[in-house]
């Protein structure tokens, strides 16, 4: 075995020491760390599920009824589905709906 090998996967506080040599990975680190905290991971989940309400207005681009882009108009938490599908929400109605209604998302991964 050579050193590179031996050395290369290394982790230093859960990241692979040599990705600290490149600007590159310091730019994705700050962007992702600073945007985690301000998208929510309810915001995805709320995204998700408006998107599987309206599967035909995202996969036009836009919204049947009322023309709004899609999905930039799911990501409004203050806006509401013109057809009555889903309605303006915050974070913690999200949170109690999930709650009162036991939807839980899975995420999985292949196929």
């Amino acid at each position: 075995m050579d050193y590179w090998s031996a050395i290369k996967n290394v982790k230093i506080f859960g990241t692979i020491w040599w990705w600290y040599l490149y600007p590159l990975k310091w730019g994705a680190f700050l962007r992702g760390t600073y945007q985690k905290e301000q998208v929510p991971f309810e915001l995805c989940e709320i995204v998700v599920y408006r998107s599987i309400m309206c599967k035909p207005c995202l996969d036009a681009g836009h919204c049947l009824d009322c023309g709004c882009k899609m999905p930039d108009k799911m990501m409004d938490l203050q806006s509401e589905c013109s057809e009555a599908k889903w309605d303006a929400i915050t974070i913690d109605q999200w949170k109690e709906y999930k709650k009162r209604t036991g939807l839980k998302f899975e995420i999985t991964y292949g196929e």
